[in-house]
């Protein structure tokens, strides 16, 4: 998307977003602390002093706007690596390679058009059973969170077998409300670290609806007040991540984040009861440089912001260092209406995000009487 079609979608979004309060003149650790948020929620990573480097002399001059910057985060070859990567781990159940890269860049580089290739594709399709209604069952799984019920299965099917192709299905799932709705609650999780507001969620599902990208609604929320402000110090929200030297001096950036963590099993009953609550467990492995301390690691629901199970996170037990495998105990409540329903989660590291295998797919039947 060129300059000017950019900046006319963001004029598009005005109705959605808050508009930043204006600044006359940012201070320069005004203008680290966000920065260095980009990095954290963008990246995934510490800026490092180059990082700081390259963004806040523009920020400082006046140069670059905040839209700017947070614009080229979401454009950078390194966050769409990690999204391709999280998309080939949640669709396609393994890790991504330097071709599957080269073929996201080579076929347009959206995030739109990479997931409807991947839940379209092949591979995708033999990974279901290899027929239409085991496709159809781990497309609405994976799109919507849910199963689509006999009579929507078999609607589809009547729709393939009457010549429909997979990629036409997939793209009208992807446009319906439902769906864009799970894409912008990730978003809001992701960076606002919260579960997007009921007006807030309707406009942008509206704004996507009318060719508003996914990328676009990321850089509408990375730039909103919201954002710029629970990101600076003093604030009594959320100070910055990393610590700030005075003036000019941009501190000690050399944290690097180290953080791997593998799935070793779960314990999670198959079918539930709408309402109820169950115990259950997760087993994860720190495989990663850096001691998971109880302070900042936690295991989080998958996508971030969804409380299906009554609970976002379950916090560390205990302090984990490398090689070590932990297990997190904890209730759940089934939700209250019947239906098939995932069971996902995900280590995070507060600061920095979401690390790691995510658990074994998981789907639970809820059901809404008594099962024997």
């Amino acid at each position: 998307m060129n300059r000017t079609l950019f900046s006319a979608a963001l004029a598009a979004l005005a109705v959605v977003f808050t508009a930043i309060p204006a600044l006359s003149a940012p201070s320069h650790e005004q203008n680290m602390a966000y920065v260095a948020a980009l990095y954290r929620d963008v990246l995934q990573r510490s800026p490092g002093y180059d990082g700081l480097a390259a963004w806040v002399p523009g920020l400082d001059s006046g140069s670059k706007s905040r839209v700017d910057v947070a614009r080229e985060f979401i454009k950078s070859d390194e966050y769409r690596r990690l999204r391709v990567r999280d998309m080939f781990s949640a669709y396609m159940h393994r890790g991504m390679t330097d071709a599957d890269l080269a073929n996201f860049v080579r076929n347009g580089g959206s995030l739109r058009s990479l997931r409807v290739s991947l839940l379209a594709s092949q591979e995708y399709f033999s990974l279901h059973g290899s027929n239409a209604r085991g496709w159809l069952n781990g497309l609405f799984r994976d799109m919507l969170g849910r199963s689509p019920g006999y009579g929507g299965v078999e609607t589809w099917v009547q729709q393939i077998n009457q010549g429909k192709n997979r990629t036409e299905i997939v793209n009208e799932i992807y446009g319906s409300p439902e769906a864009l709705g799970r894409i912008v609650d990730s978003l809001y999780g992701a960076f606002l670290k919260r579960a997007a507001d009921p007006s807030g969620k309707a406009q942008n599902v509206q704004a996507m609806q009318r060719g508003t990208t996914e990328e676009d609604i990321a850089v509408g929320l990375l730039t909103t007040a919201e954002y710029y402000n629970r990101n600076q110090t003093g604030n009594g929200v959320v100070g910055p991540p990393f610590g700030f030297g005075g003036g000019n001096n941009p501190g000690n950036y050399g944290l690097q984040q180290g953080d791997a963590a593998q799935f070793v099993n779960q314990n999670v009953p198959n079918g539930m009861i709408a309402g109820q609550t169950y115990y259950v467990s997760v087993s994860m492995r720190n495989t990663g440089r850096t001691q998971w301390d109880p302070n900042s690691y936690a295991l989080n629901v998958y996508p971030d912001g969804t409380p299906t199970w009554s609970t976002i996170a379950i916090p560390m037990p205990a302090p984990v260092n490398p090689g070590n495998a932990v297990t997190f105990t904890f209730n759940v409540i089934a939700p209250q209406s019947p239906g098939t329903y995932d069971f996902r989660w995900q280590l995070r590291r507060a600061g920095f995000g979401f690390f790691g295998d995510v658990t074994q797919d998981l789907s639970v039947t809820v059901s809404a009487g008594r099962t024997y």
